[in-house]
């Protein structure tokens, strides 16, 4: 596992190199271009882990990690050929009604659910309600994750107080392992705090199929439907209102949303 962590910040900068020269940027809320590259450090980061990691996981069999795949490439396709407009599911939906073509957005969304289904099914739920829990964390967590991508390290900071208030096995972790998970966050915290790439679609989706997965096997059922309920008013918040509009109109949430993002130009 030690040997895995020293390529962590080669592969960081290796991917936003290559993305840098392949054009693969997006105009961030300054106006500047910035390399989407985060999320292909992260889905590496993850299947270094799943295949080298010491501790045994149920994350290693075959259809979770066709899961996160899957959320990444359709979130790298979106990246790459995706337009600014619509916004939001009902916008790419009601886009595609009117212009007869789908939009990579409607793609993305119809991808997920085809592949949440097909995770569904495999991990074999006992109840309808298990069956139900696992289709709202699977199909909402990644959707709500990129919607908080907006600004800078949102998803770094929900993603830790995941950590912090639903997962604290993570830190009873081999001190190796919990050095990896370290390493990936202070990489992630540095170069997009500093603005020099971001997670874009493909990370954001990612970083939340990945807590979705590890929500369904290391938390319990009260736990799942608190997370599964969130994010199903998180998603229908979001078609009505910005969380940047929020934030913004309250001076404790824009203290913290502005915590480790650098002030330089």
């Amino acid at each position: 596992m030690i040997i895995v962590l020293f390529t962590l910040g080669f592969v960081a900068y290796g991917s936003y190199t290559l993305f840098e020269k392949l054009q693969w940027t997006v105009t961030n809320f300054k106006g500047d271009p910035i390399p989407y590259s985060l999320g292909a450090f992260i889905f590496f980061a993850f299947i270094a882990y799943v295949f080298f990691s010491p501790v045994q996981t149920p994350l290693l069999s075959f259809m979770p990690l066709l899961y996160v795949t899957t959320i990444w490439v359709l979130g790298i396709l979106d990246d790459i050929f995706g337009t600014t407009y619509p916004k939001g599911l009902k916008g790419h939906f009601k886009q595609a009604f009117v212009t007869k073509k789908p939009t990579t957005g409607v793609l993305k969304a119809g991808g997920t659910f085809i592949i949440t289904l097909a995770v569904v099914f495999a991990f074999q739920p006992t109840s309808l309600q298990e069956f139900v829990r696992y289709i709202l964390l699977l199909l909402l967590i990644p959707h709500g994750m990129n919607l908080f991508d907006t600004r800078p390290l949102r998803v770094w900071k929900l993603a830790f107080l995941f950590i912090v208030a639903f997962l604290p096995v993570l830190f009873y972790l081999p001190f190796d392992v919990l050095l990896y998970f370290v390493t990936v966050f202070y990489i992630v915290f540095v170069m997009e705090g500093h603005k020099k790439a971001m997670l874009g679609d493909n990370g954001a989706t990612t970083v939340g199929a990945i807590i979705a997965l590890v929500v369904i096997f290391h938390t319990g059922v009260t736990q799942q439907w608190i997370i599964a309920l969130l994010f199903t008013a998180v998603t229908f918040l979001a078609e009505r209102t910005s969380f940047t509009s929020i934030i913004e109109r309250h001076s404790l949430l824009r203290l913290l949303d502005q915590i480790g993002v650098s002030t330089q130009e």
